[in-house]
């Protein structure tokens, strides 16, 4: 029985050696002992996975550029949008010489009117395309502006480092600066890259980055500008990739330029043309006979004609048997509206002399009309009550102001000081017109 024994006891040390035959009980069950991989087995499989990531990973990265690429051309339409109605609400044309969200940048104009995020907090996504790069300063998106019509606002503020705001008496219709609204390019670019490692050439908006008169300023040889005015993002037959700009713009390889993105906005239609004229009304005449005596038949209707200006009245009282007389809110106009051009003062008088037999006994008699001083006129907002006034030495005035600018037409006043406290016709504007003020009254003809 011993040696049965000690023959059981060998036998189970002998199990216990050899691990390779040894099972493990897992639950109820008993299964064979685990087995690791091998060296060249663990190298075979990273070299596959290896394999797959090299086929699957620039085919990912390609997607998500391409997804960048599209979400940009999205993100500087809703730019522009948020611009112009920027521009039409403000009345501001936005600097490219003011940092963008600084009162006059574009981004201060924009930022009210998009769901893009403005500067306030940190970068927004209105001003720079990956706000979240660490250098993203590198990603920001830039304006510039047409040569001509940045050398004209130089010339109507001052300077190119101003606020362009619409003046309180509109923009002007003349060409100074070379600028003529109807047909004069007056566009705004939008550039970005949508790959934060391209770095655009052009320099981002601040301090004379587009300065009147240097390269960018020269309507002669812009090459910024031109770049971007003629760039169109096209492939080209012969490469087979996007064509370049040009270096004023970016410096990029061939094979880049599909990254680069230009929003053009027209400014024109945004700008529209505004004619106001007045017909000067008399307001009274004054008489006298040329020599004691003579004057006009109480009751009796009289025409005549001064300058350009027939007219008729109804002499009234004794009053024009004796040698002066005064006609007030009597004269009434012969025919169609007579344009009476003012001169130097605010008041006009126009003399002239009533021809014989219209005087009593034969007589001439002088005749003076006074005419009512200029009407007002005001645009807002963004400006406030501030009396522009027809000019006197002229009954047509011209400007332009930006589409949805609302114009309030006034009358005139004595003494000439102020406008009157409450407008006689209030418009808003959003297209060319034209008003005329007659009798009082101001009525749109266009």
């Amino acid at each position: 029985m011993r040696e049965e024994r000690d023959e059981g006891f060998q036998g189970l040390r002998k199990v216990r050696a050899d691990r390779s035959e040894v099972r493990k009980m897992r639950g109820r069950l008993w299964v064979g002992a685990e087995r690791g991989f091998s060296l060249i087995e663990l190298i075979g499989v990273l070299a596959i996975m290896g394999i797959l990531a090299s086929m699957t990973v620039p085919p990912i990265i390609r997607q998500i550029r391409q997804a960048q690429t599209a979400n940009e051309d999205a993100n500087l339409n809703e730019v522009a949008r948020a611009i112009v109605e920027g521009i039409k609400v403000t009345g501001t044309i936005p600097n490219p010489n003011i940092v963008p969200a600084n009162p006059g940048g574009w981004v201060n104009v924009a930022y009210n009117y998009t769901t893009l995020t403005s500067d306030a907090a940190g970068p927004g996504t209105l001003h720079y395309v990956f706000p979240s790069e660490t250098a993203f300063a590198e990603t920001a998106r830039r304006i510039y502006l047409d040569p001509a019509f940045l050398n004209y606002l130089n010339s109507q503020f001052g300077g190119v480092t101003g606020t362009f705001a619409t003046p309180t008496g509109g923009w002007p219709a003349t060409t100074a600066g070379g600028v003529i609204f109807p047909n004069q390019a007056i566009r705004l670019y939008i550039v970005s890259s949508s790959r934060p490692d391209f770095v655009l050439s052009c320099s981002a908006n601040g301090p004379n980055v587009q300065v009147a008169l240097n390269n960018y300023g020269n309507p002669a040889g812009a090459p910024l500008i031109d770049q971007l005015s003629s760039w169109v993002k096209a492939t080209v037959s012969t490469t087979g990739f996007i064509q370049a700009p040009g270096t004023a713009v970016e410096n990029w390889a061939n094979n880049a330029h599909q990254y680069l993105h230009v929003k053009t906005v027209d400014l024109r239609p945004l700008f529209c043309r505004v004619n106001l004229r007045e017909f000067p009304y008399p307001q009274k005449a004054t008489t006298q006979a040329a020599v004691p005596g003579g004057g006009f038949t109480p009751g009796s209707t009289y025409s005549a004609n001064i300058g350009a200006f027939s007219f008729s009245f109804i002499a009234p009282g004794a009053t024009f048997d004796a040698v002066t007389g005064t006609l007030e809110n009597s004269i009434a106009l012969s025919g169609a509206r007579t344009q009476i051009t003012r001169n130097s003062a605010t008041t006009t008088t126009m003399t002239g002399t009533i021809p014989a037999p219209v005087g009593v006994g034969g007589l001439s008699s002088d005749f003076d009309i006074e005419i009512n001083n200029p009407p007002f006129w005001d645009i807002s907002p963004p400006i406030a009550l501030n009396g522009q006034q027809m000019p006197n030495g002229s009954n047509f005035q011209a400007f332009y102001v930006l589409k949805g600018t609302s114009l309030s037409l006034y009358g005139t006043t004595t003494p000439n000081v102020v406008p009157p406290p409450d407008p006689i016709l209030t418009v808003q504007i959003n297209a060319d017109c034209s008003f005329e003020y007659f009798n009082g009254s101001w009525t749109r003809v266009d």
